[in-house]
């Protein structure tokens, strides 16, 4: 059976068209259906009245649902008058209402594309269950919430240094000189400037100052104060609104203050377009949870050997087996994500050959 489940439309538009040829009614004890619709990606509502346009909701869901009566553009949002239905293994299950014949389509929030490089993370875990796990096998039982635990864990280490897990934001400086953290970031690749020409300037993070994550307010003697609860009552830190404002402080510096999850910026920085390049570990929202498939077969063995290095009653040749495995697979999972290109290589040797 082939991989590839979608049609062309599908991947590249991503909408999927249905035609009802003659009029449905839906009635709570019979009720009628459109669909199913059959992409990859579940079709994903935040409630039984966010189907519908006018539900303030409706923004949350992860698709549109529009109709047209011969097919052909416009297609219009369906409205609430044309029925009462909700969303059951991707089908339109009707309940009430008269359904007009036509065609309905649906259109995904979010680009599919490129999907394809990566295999689902619920999808490692069947499949290693299928392949590791039964009788005869090394594994011979094993909790499924066990298997995704250390899928979870490995998806993170893998995302740390050996998969393509780092992000990039476009954001612009305000004049307060900072910009809040990502919700999904774990640590900074780099901070760069973009020219009138949309090329890019690294900056820096600046060495003289920090940001304290603790400022105490104190006593006379010096002594931290607490509150009625028994805590440190605290006050607003001085040092990185200093040197921001300070002639010492530099040019195009760069200063990440974890205790208020933001990035602050030299004063002369202020109205300039960043880029933000981050790390993150793969496991901030459905969406993300794949493995390259370059890195599938790295993922079974840090699986298999997680779980039997759990257990007390292996073996530990065993165990140092499977560590080996995992080791010499996750060192081609890194050569092969590495994406090196000989030609462009060479082209780079050229061209620094021809500054001499």
């Amino acid at each position: 059976m082939s991989l590839i489940k979608e049609t062309n439309q599908q991947y590249y538009a991503g909408s999927q068209i249905i035609l009802v040829e003659s009029e449905i009614i839906g009635v709570a004890m019979n009720p009628e259906h459109i669909g199913p619709y059959t992409f990859d990606e579940e079709l994903k509502i935040h409630s039984v009245d966010s189907v519908n346009p006018n539900d303030a909701y409706h923004f949350l869901n992860n698709f549109v649902w529009e109709y047209s009566v011969d097919g052909f553009d416009p297609y219009i949002i369906l409205e609430p008058s044309t029925g009462e239905y909700h969303i059951k293994d991707n089908k339109f299950i009707l309940t009430g209402g008269v359904w007009a014949a036509g065609y309905y389509r649906v259109r995904l929030k979010d680009s599919n594309l490129g999907s394809y490089t990566g295999i689902k993370l619920k999808d490692i875990v069947n499949n290693f269950i299928v392949g590791y796990v039964g009788a005869g096998k090394l594994i011979p039982s094993v909790r499924t919430a066990d298997v995704l635990f250390h899928a979870k864990r490995g998806l993170q280490e893998f995302s740390y240094d050996t998969l393509k897990s780092i992000k990039q934001q476009e954001l612009s400086i305000p004049n307060s000189l900072s910009i809040a953290l990502p919700q999904d970031y774990v640590n900074y690749v780099k901070l760069s400037t973009v020219d009138d020409s949309g090329v890019k300037h690294i900056i820096y993070p600046t060495r003289r100052t920090s940001n304290p994550t603790e400022s105490p307010i104190q006593d006379t003697d010096g002594s931290p104060i607490q509150d009625f609860v028994g805590e440190n009552i605290e006050a607003q830190p001085v040092a990185e609104t200093r040197y921001q404002s300070s002639s010492k402080a530099g040019t195009n510096v760069f200063t990440i203050n974890e205790r208020l999850g933001k990035i602050s910026f030299s004063s002369d920085l202020v109205g300039e377009i960043v880029i933000l390049e981050y790390v993150t570990d793969g496991l901030a929202n459905d969406a993300e949870m794949r493995v390259p498939k370059m890195a599938e077969d790295a993922m079974y063995a840090h699986i298999a050997y997680s779980i039997l290095a759990s257990r007390s009653n292996v073996p530990e040749y065993i165990v140092r087996r499977f560590k080996q495995d995992r080791g010499a697979k996750l060192r081609n999972a890194k050569i092969r994500l590495s994406n090196t290109k000989i030609e462009e290589i060479a082209r780079v040797i050229r061209a620094r050959i021809n500054t001499f």
